[in-house]
């Protein structure tokens, strides 16, 4: 009995010392001093106070909803619409900016991991290597006769030759013959500091063979100011947008996809058509995963401007279309695709999809939140149209060579399991041998 007067006793008073109900002025200031702590916790990368900025709001605004919607039980604290909009954008930013801080510090993290400290090392040395071994064929080629030499040298020569014209310009002498001695001069440069757009070609490649992180490690090792030209600086920052994606780190995406959007709208680009299109598509592609209807509607339009009726751009819209629903307008919409000339490969995705969408439309996913089915699509597009353009015939070859730089340095990098002595090693081996070549 003592017991349980004792338990009642210390429950009134607990309940005589219960902390009162906050104000909707209250709650509003914890709101707005959340989002001052998590916009703090951005410059700080400060995790803990991120956490607690969004806890803090959460719970704010949990409150002044159930004000808002059960007025009669809180006379004295009414919560109107304007008040709750106002809150509810307060606390949206908390949420961005708590996630902007947990992205950045992952990315910071995962940086500093000796995987990117393996692809450094080896990624440097192996792009060396292969630079020298080029100059080396051209040294060769231009001591002899080039069809004397062995097949592997010839080969080699001509691989050279088809690089720096890709990235250079043709290097011939006034007879008209290769320039074997400056192609080994610009392959020598090239050693030492490989050309911005080859680095991009990287990334990309990477990306579209699905070795995402090799391309987040290629994209944060190219320093922003090589970016001198309003084109290197759409692409870079396009990149390094699909890169962020590709890691989950959706704020930083954003703000990369953002800035190629405004770059890509409001400056004039020196680009071929279809690779104002390609850009467009992809910025689009961000947006449809984001849900940003309206924006990806713009990116849309801007593609299609830029190529009238590509069956790439007609075919996204018609995905665009599945995602909210729109089933007839999507429908015809891959009836028009199917009509696209050279696009055989789409058709036959077209007439699957649309026969799926006749049988069944609220079973089927919209592949705009299928990252490797957009790569696929938008590296196909590139390829199919190389042959009607020459700025893309030249990218079709640099994308060549890139994928064969990419192929050799997967084959120096360490095993995931590889531990990191041994991984010392290899990477001194490669440094060793690049150094000897010089």
């Amino acid at each position: 009995m003592r017991f349980l007067i004792a338990l009642i006793t210390a429950t009134a008073i607990a309940a005589c010392h219960k902390e009162p109900e906050k104000t909707a002025t209250q709650l509003r200031a914890e709101i707005h001093a959340a989002a001052k702590a998590a916009e703090d916790s951005v410059k700080t990368l400060d995790k803990a106070a991120a956490e607690g900025a969004a806890k803090s709001a959460t719970v704010a605004l949990d409150l002044l909803r159930k004000m808002h919607a059960h007025p009669a039980q809180n006379p004295e604290n009414i919560v109107d619409d304007a008040l709750l909009v106002e809150c509810e954008t307060e606390a949206r930013k908390v949420g961005q900016w708590a996630a902007l801080t947990q992205e950045k510090v992952a990315r910071s993290e995962k940086l500093a991991g000796w995987k990117a400290k393996a692809y450094y090392g080896v990624e440097s040395a192996s792009l060396k290597i292969s630079f020298h071994g080029l100059a080396l064929a051209a040294d060769q080629a231009a001591a002899g006769n080039l069809k004397h030499l062995p097949q592997r040298v010839q080969d080699g020569a001509g691989e050279a030759a088809k690089f720096i014209e890709s990235y250079v310009g043709p290097q011939r002498l006034a007879s008209g013959e290769l320039d074997w001695t400056s192609i080994g001069r610009e392959l020598r440069k090239f050693a030492e500091s490989p050309p911005l757009e080859l680095r991009l070609l990287l990334v990309f490649v990477m990306a579209i063979q699905m070795d995402f992180d090799l391309a987040f490690y290629e994209i944060e090792a190219i320093p922003e100011t090589l970016s001198d030209t309003p084109e290197k600086k759409v692409w870079y920052h396009l990149l390094r947008g699909v890169a962020y994606m590709t890691q989950g780190y959706g704020q930083l995406a954003m703000g990369e996809l953002e800035l190629t959007d405004k770059l890509s709208t409001e400056q004039k680009l020196n680009l071929d058509p279809s690779e104002k299109c390609c850009l467009h598509l992809l910025v689009a592609c961000y947006f449809l995963r984001e849900k940003r209807w309206a924006d990806a509607d713009r990116s849309l339009v801007a593609a299609n401007r830029a190529w009238p009726d590509n069956p790439l751009t007609i075919y996204l819209t018609g995905e665009r279309q599945i995602a909210t629903h729109e089933y007839a307008a999507a429908e015809e919409s891959f009836a028009k695709a199917m009509k696209g000339s050279g696009y055989e490969w789409l058709a036959e995705k077209v007439q699957e999809r649309a026969k799926r969408l006749r049988d069944n439309p609220a079973s089927l996913e919209p592949v705009v939140f299928d990252f490797k089915f957009i790569t696929e699509v938008v590296s196909k597009g590139l390829e199919n149209e190389a042959e009607k353009s020459e700025s893309l015939r030249k990218l079709k070859a640099q994308m060549e060579t890139a994928k064969t730089f990419v192929r050799d340095l997967k084959q120096k990098l360490p095993d995931v399991e590889m531990k990191m002595p041994e991984w010392k090693k290899l990477f001194e081996t490669e440094a060793a041998s690049a150094s000897d070549k010089k």
